[in-house]
């Protein structure tokens, strides 16, 4: 038991203490008693030696008178006993009356040792002095009176050693019996203090030894009294409160989401709880005593090292980061550590705390919110470039629509033949050029005019596999591969041809001038939600069954970068490029509510998939969708009436006026909306036809069309717009236009317009 093997314990000194206090009691008992005693005997022996001196006095005085020595010697020689060493008679004038045999006690046998080491012929005086000097001896002194008158002197040599005897026997006797008591006492004290004190300090010692050593169910289970018993209690009390905070904060510890370890000065975990094993994959009994530089990435340990060392030394007192760490099946997660010194009060290390939070899911969110913002950053950056495309086409369709409406009109007017014809006709088909610019700009705003048909893409392939051909350099094998089992699919041939010469185009590029490959291909294919994901667009189609056509390459391949903006208008890896191919590409499928899927990597080319949703409609290859179905009416071939031209373009206005009269119509013209309501009311029931531009300030063309519907349901109306007639289409709730025409147009397209609809 704790003190019983400790010479420092409290019960050892205190038995030490009391049995040397014993001891020391007991010989002052002794000593006292001794001195006590050889008093009373010196003083007992001094007056037995006065008593006997007395006696001899009395039988000394007639021997003493008559100087009968021999008579004094018989005296004194018979008083001999074992207390006298020797006795003197001396006379008045102190002649020693006695010889040497009768005065010396030789019959005291520790005495004739004594007497022999005197020298041989040393006389009475002599050896009397000598005994004085050396033994203990007690001498008395008695004068011999006689009648007042003294006669002589009786000297007596008394010996102590009966005393000593007596005295030794004596401290004998109080020292045994001392003892005894002593010991009796002491046992009797040590057995008492055992069990009332010291037993219930010991237990009280080693409770709180397991207290410190962590055992917090540690309690004192014994009966104690006064203030051991409010020791004991204290103690009790101390050790379940510490039990109850040690539950609390170990609950807390436990249900924390965080990992939390300790980590000491040698890098060892000593603690954890139980979300760090869940983290790690460790159960807690194989964390502790395992190196925390365990559970780090390689890639990370060096770092890690060089912190932990410096949180250890002292030169860093805490560190905040992010870590990659290693779970026991081998997977690595994104950690968050925030460690801590733990310090004692005079500044040494007790521990390192270590909180480790997985943010491998909030770095997911993080990074999947980046790029939301990121695309919705690049979806409104490519609205405002669409808005700005279309506003730039509408525009600049107007002012073609000026240039080539008059320049077509100078050639209906021109005499046959005429040497002004071939330098128009040029300038028509410059002005054409420049439409198909603004179709590419309204292709990529998605806004460009789509004349949807149902179609095999085969059928597409095949009738422009030549001009297809042309745009691929020699040094390239250009290879066609169609699925003969290929789905009609509705889409706008002039758009799709527009896309697969663009990629064509791209893939040539990307082959340059060295020799390669190109593949176009057709076929049909099933589409899961997740495959349409990697779609190229930010609106994702459903999955469901796509036709397609894939242009691949031996080319150069892209890079992460050049992947992410090869469909940016105005991104080129070209020089001279203007980057609106492939965002018209990307535009075009928009609007087709297709997809396009891009795989490509450096030194390996590119494969560019475009998807197409399969035709469900009954439409007859050809047909145009979307349109109103003009009334049938018969009419005289020469146009005659009123048509109603309403654009806020001057010089747009001046060509289709021209043109209405030129057809033999007589033209009324309005600058905005609410001047051709106003014209309208006047001549409703003789307007044979409007002509309506879309985009006008005061009242645009769609609640311009609904008023003049409101005022006759059945009046005629092309809409002119730089738009395609299917997003035009959209605009329109209830009542349709009876036609569209897409500026820039010539005099002969709207001519062609007119009689459709007049018919």
């Amino acid at each position: 038991m704790l003190g019983k093997a400790s010479g420092n314990s409290i019960g050892f000194r205190f038995f030490s203490i009391i049995t040397l206090a014993m001891l020391i009691g007991t010989i002052l008992l002794s000593a006292v008693i001794s001195f006590y005693e050889y008093q009373s005997s010196r003083r007992r022996l001094t007056e037995n030696g006065q008593n006997l001196a007395l006696f001899i006095a009395r039988l000394s005085k007639e021997p003493l008178i008559a100087q009968n020595s021999v008579t004094l010697d018989a005296i004194v020689h018979d008083a001999h006993n074992k207390e006298i060493v020797y006795a003197l008679i001396y006379d008045a004038s102190n002649k020693l009356m006695t010889s040497q045999y009768a005065s010396l006690n030789y019959r005291l046998p520790r005495f004739n040792a004594v007497f022999a080491t005197f020298p041989k012929y040393a006389d009475l005086p002599e050896i009397i002095a000598l005994l004085r000097k050396e033994r203990h001896i007690t001498e008395v002194t008695m004068p011999i009176v006689v009648e007042s008158t003294p006669i002589g002197t009786i000297i007596l040599g008394m010996s102590d050693h009966v005393i000593r005897s007596q005295i030794r026997k004596t401290v004998n006797s109080v020292v045994s019996i001392n003892a005894v008591m002593a010991a009796l006492l002491c046992t009797a004290l040590i057995m008492l203090s055992r069990k009332t004190v010291f037993d219930p300090l010991t237990a009280l010692a080693e409770s709180n030894l397991k207290l410190a050593q962590g055992d917090l169910s540690a309690r004192v289970n014994i009966v104690a009294k006064g203030e051991l018993k409010l020791l004991v209690d204290s103690f009790n009390h101390m050790a379940t409160s510490l039990d109850e905070n040690e539950k609390q904060l170990r609950a807390i510890f436990d249900t924390s989401k965080a990992g939390i370890i300790m980590v000491n000065d040698q890098a060892c975990i000593v603690l954890a709880n139980q979300s760090m094993s869940d983290m790690f994959g460790y159960s807690q009994d194989e964390l502790i005593s395992s190196s925390y530089l365990r559970l780090v990435c390689p890639s990370d340990e060096e770092s890690s090292d060089f912190n932990l060392n410096g949180l250890i030394s002292g030169k860093l007192d805490h560190i905040s980061q992010e870590r990659h760490y290693l779970r026991k099946d081998g997977t690595e997660f994104i950690g968050y550590v925030s460690a801590r010194r733990h310090n004692d009060s005079e500044g040494n290390l007790i521990s390192i705390v270590c909180i480790i939070t997985d943010i491998t899911d909030q770095k997911r969110i993080e990074a999947d919110r980046l790029e939301l913002e990121r695309q919705l950053l690049h979806s409104q950056k490519l609205e405002s470039l669409g808005v700005l495309a279309g506003g730039i086409a509408h525009d600049f369709n107007n002012l073609l629509a000026v240039i080539l409406g008059n320049l077509d009109l100078v050639l209906l007017r021109l005499p046959k033949p005429s040497p002004f014809v071939a330098g128009i006709e040029r300038s028509m088909q410059a002005c054409r050029k420049a439409a198909g610019l603004t179709k590419q700009m309204l292709a990529y705003s998605g806004k460009g005019i789509v004349q949807l048909k149902r179609m095999n893409l085969n059928q597409l392939v095949r009738e422009n596999i030549d001009l297809l051909t042309t745009t691929v350099p020699k040094t390239i094998t250009f290879t066609v591969r169609l699925d003969d089992n290929l789905p009609a699919v509705t889409v706008d041939p002039s758009q799709i041809q527009q896309v697969v010469m663009n990629l064509i185009t791209n893939a040539a590029e990307a082959i340059g001038e060295k020799p390669g490959t190109i593949t176009l291909s057709t076929g049909v294919q099933d589409c899961t939600a997740e495959f349409m994901l990697q779609s190229r667009l930010e609106d994702k189609q459903p999955g469901g069954r796509y036709a397609y056509i894939e242009v691949s390459d031996s080319g150069s391949g892209m890079d992460a970068e050049t992947e992410q903006r090869i469909f940016e208008p105005f991104y080129s890896t070209k020089f001279t490029g203007r980057g609106l191919g492939m965002s018209a590409v990307l535009g075009i499928i928009k609007a087709h509510n297709g997809a396009i899927m891009l795989d490509s990597e450096p030194e390996r080319g590119s494969v560019f998939k475009v998807l197409l949703p399969i035709s469900d409609t009954d439409a007859i290859e050809g047909e145009t969708v979307g349109l109103h179905s003009p009334a049938q009416e018969t009419f005289n071939s020469s146009f005659a009436g009123l048509v109603l031209v309403v654009d806020d373009e001057p010089n747009v206005l001046d060509f289709c006026v021209q043109c209405v009269d030129h057809f033999g119509f007589t033209p009324l013209s309005a600058v905005d909306g609410l001047e051709a309501v106003k014209i309208f009311r006047k001549h409703a029931n003789e307007i044979r036809l409007v002509i309506l531009d879309m985009t006008m300030p005061k009242m645009d063309g769609i609640a311009t069309f609904k008023e003049l519907k409101r005022i006759n349901p059945g009046v005629r109306v092309i809409i002119s717009t730089g738009h395609s007639a299917q997003n035009s289409t959209a605009s329109f709730t209830g009542d349709k236009p009876d036609a569209f025409i897409q500026k820039p147009f010539h005099a002969q397209e709207l001519l062609e317009k007119i009689e459709l609809v007049l018919r």
